[in-house]
């Protein structure tokens, strides 16, 4: 959350979008996740972190719908 913030204000901005956190996950999280031998053989840690974010829905403010 803090390199979300960070890229944010490195931008100008007071508040984080849901695209600077995605921008930013796969790097931060990816030393988080540990696959066994078997696992590492049959996935990809960034893809594993790509399909968290895809099944993510992105928070909608009422009213603020496109």
């Amino acid at each position: 959350m803090r390199a979300s913030q960070s890229k944010a204000l490195l931008e100008g901005k007071d508040y984080v979008t849901p695209q600077d956190i995605k921008l930013l996950a796969p790097h931060l999280f990816e030393h988080r996740i540990n696959l066994s031998m078997e696992g590492s053989l049959r996935y990809n840690k960034e893809d594993i972190i790509q399909q968290l974010i895809e099944s993510v829905p992105v928070p909608v403010e009422m009213g603020h719908m496109k």
